[in-house]
């Protein structure tokens, strides 16, 4: 009796009504576990659906978005549906915004990959957090590509004051390209 107090006093109002004839506390369990577990293929269906059909959100953080992905693959492989490692690793990197399709053409085009090494959930988890703490610290893997590419070499574009600055020698230091005060 103390049990099925218990159950019955957590319960909201909508499960409450679907259990408030039962007598004992293990006929409390068993009707919420047939409504709410979800064994069936109804359940199995939806939780492929969210896999495969997630859109993360860089509006929020990634770490609880990917977790909730590896979350319902571990489910389904509770429900006797499992799906690999490096499908939901893949489907992952699918559900990146927009804003990490650098990143996701790197995992997908890195060497262990083409070679038929499997790509891991705890891998691109790994380097989606990585790639979304250095974006907020203006660091981002695109960032380090562009200035990979030009191998150090900033681009000089003149403009008139430096042109006439060229001329000009510092009275103090003897360089050329600026004057005293600037030195």
């Amino acid at each position: 009796m103390e049990a099925k107090a218990q159950l019955t006093l957590t319960l909201k109002d909508e499960p409450l009504s679907g259990i408030i004839h039962s007598s004992t506390a293990a006929d409390v369990w068993d009707k919420l576990n047939h409504r709410y577990e979800g064994k069936g293929q109804n359940t199995v269906a939806y939780l492929i659906k969210e896999i495969f059909h997630a859109t993360l959100s860089d509006k929020m953080p990634m770490e609880p978005q990917l977790n909730d992905m590896r979350h319902k693959a571990y489910i389904l492989k509770t429900l006797g549906e499992p799906i690999s490692d490096s499908v939901v690793a893949h489907a992952m990197l699918l559900s990146l915004p927009d804003s990490y399709l650098t990143l996701r053409t790197i995992l997908n085009s890195s060497p262990a990959t083409i070679a038929g090494s499997f790509l891991s959930t705890d891998t691109v988890i790994t380097q989606v957090l990585t790639e979304e703490k250095n974006a907020k610290l203006g660091n981002s893997q695109v960032a380090f590509i562009a200035h990979g590419k030009g191998k150090g070499k900033l681009s000089h574009k003149p403009n008139s004051d430096g042109d006439k600055k060229k001329g000009l020698k510092c009275n103090y230091c003897k360089k050329k390209g600026h004057i005293k005060p600037e030195c």
